[in-house]
Parts: C-alpha cells; structure tokens; sequence
C-alpha cells in the first residue's frame, strides 16, 4: 500500500470577540458650568462691646482692645482722580495792551527831519498826510509818469487768433496753457499761420509754423520745453496718421523731432503742406 500524507492540522481557532461600548458623547461647553471663585477680601472687625463693667471688674490687668483695622480702599477710590487735577482752572489771556495815543503835531514838528522809532515803545512814527515820505524817496507830485496802460480787448499783433478758430474746441481747450507759452516766444514782425496741439516730449504741446520757423512749445511745469527750427532747404517734414490721430516728425540737423497725438488731422495736413511749400520756395 502507498504511503498517505497525513491530514494537515486544523486552522487556529478566531480571536474572540469582545463588545466594546461606545464613548460617551462630548458633553457641550456650554453646558459644563464654570467654577466660581469667590474671594471675600473684607477684614474682619472685631466686637466691641460698649456698656459698664461687670460687678467686681475693674479692667485691671485686661489688655486694652485692638484697634479697628482701616478697610481695603475699593477699585474706585484706587482709580479715582480729584476733581481739582481732572479740570485745572483755565488760564486768562493776558489784557489787550492800552491803545496808543497819537502824538500831538507840535512834538513831531519839534524832532529832527529823520525818521525816529520810539524805543520804549517800539512805535513806528506816524506818517499822516505823506510826512516823512521826503526822506524814504520823492513826494507824489514829483514821481514820473504811469506806464502806459494796455487796451482793453485782446491784443494780437502775430495773427494767432485766425490760427486758432480753426482749432477744434478739445484741442484748444487742451494746448491752452502751451499756446500762452508759445505766443510769450514770438518775436516782433513774426505771424503765425497754422497750428496743431499735440504731445511733445511726453507733455501737451502746441507746433506753430510761423513766417520765419516751426515752433514747438510743451507745457512741462516750472521748465516748459521749446524748441525753435529755423526754416532752411534742408528740413523734412513726415506725417503719419490713424483713425484717431496723427504725427508730424520733422527732420533737422540729423535728428526726428516729433510732434504726436494730433487729434486735429486735417490741421496736421495743412501745416505739413504749408511747410514744404515754404521750403521749397527758399
């Protein structure tokens, strides 16, 4: 007969099973009252007794009673100011000082025709009626006469005013201070006839083509920048445009000198055109 293996052993029994009871709930923090701590702080007086001694006691040998021990002073009286540092009495402005007495005529006739200062009181001296005005320069009747007053209305000896009614209002409104900026540069004889309002060195400008260059003035504060370019053979002028605006770059003496953000381009043509008509006629 064959040898038969012998039965493998039987699995280890489970682990037993044991119940165990669920934690108790958490108990809410509200619900948990806080401990109260409670502190008597108030000093216990002693008993004293008033009213005649026993018969037979004399009070000889007994120790005479404690003295009362002051109470604690509460939180209040602790924090507590007086009313005498809490409002200090205020202090009284000082009285206006006593009105000066103008000095009788006769007294200031009778100093020297010098100006003199009080010097106890610090007065300076009266002038009534131009007194004294002979010593500090010329009476009013031997001034030289008034500069000659400027006419009422405007004043426009270059010709700028035909140059900005074509000018739409934004762009006048705009380059207002440039412009005033740029008529204070004309010189005499010279007349303006076209001009644009722009941006000019990162500022608002204004470009003028006058009879003798092309003028362009910013509005840079405290230091406007300007720039003056004689008309000569040699100067180019360049125009570029989009929907909105348009350019004038004007070639002199090896450099672009531009003048953008023109936001009145057919004014921009016009003194381009204007500008190489006059070139060419030099």
């Amino acid at each position: 007969m064959a040898d038969v293996p012998p039965p493998p052993p039987p699995p280890p029994p489970p682990p037993p099973v044991v119940d165990v009871p669920p934690p108790p709930p958490p108990v809410p923090a509200a619900a948990v009252p806080a401990p109260e701590l409670i502190l008597d702080l108030k000093p216990v007086e002693p008993e004293l007794r008033v009213g005649p001694l026993p018969e037979g006691d004399d009070g000889a040998g007994r120790e005479p009673a404690p003295a009362p021990v002051p109470a604690a002073p509460t939180a209040h009286e602790r924090t507590s100011v007086p009313a005498s540092r809490m409002h200090p009495p205020p202090v009284m402005a000082p009285p206006p000082p006593a009105p000066r007495v103008a000095e009788p005529a006769a007294d200031r006739s009778s100093r020297s025709s010098g100006d003199q200062v009080d010097v106890g009181t610090g007065a300076a001296p009266d002038l009534d009626q131009g007194e004294g005005l002979s010593a500090r320069g010329p009476a009013l009747d031997q001034l030289p006469p008034a500069e000659p007053e400027i006419p009422p209305g405007p004043v426009d000896p270059h010709g700028v005013t035909a140059a900005v009614v074509r000018m739409s209002s934004g762009s006048f409104r705009t380059g207002r201070v440039a412009l005033g900026i740029l008529t204070a540069q004309l010189e005499a004889g010279e007349q303006v006839d076209a001009l644009v309002q722009g941006v000019y060195q990162n500022q608002v400008a204004i470009g003028a083509l006058t009879t003798r260059r092309v003028l362009l003035v910013n509005e840079h504060e405290w230091v406007p920048v300007v720039r003056s370019i004689t008309l000569h053979r040699d100067l180019l002028v360049q125009g570029w445009q989009d929907d909105r605006t348009a350019s004038l770059i004007f070639i002199h003496e090896g450099q672009s000198i531009t003048l953008s953000a023109i936001a009145d381009r057919p004014l921009a043509q016009d003194l381009a055109h204007r500008l190489r008509s006059r070139v060419a006629s030099l």
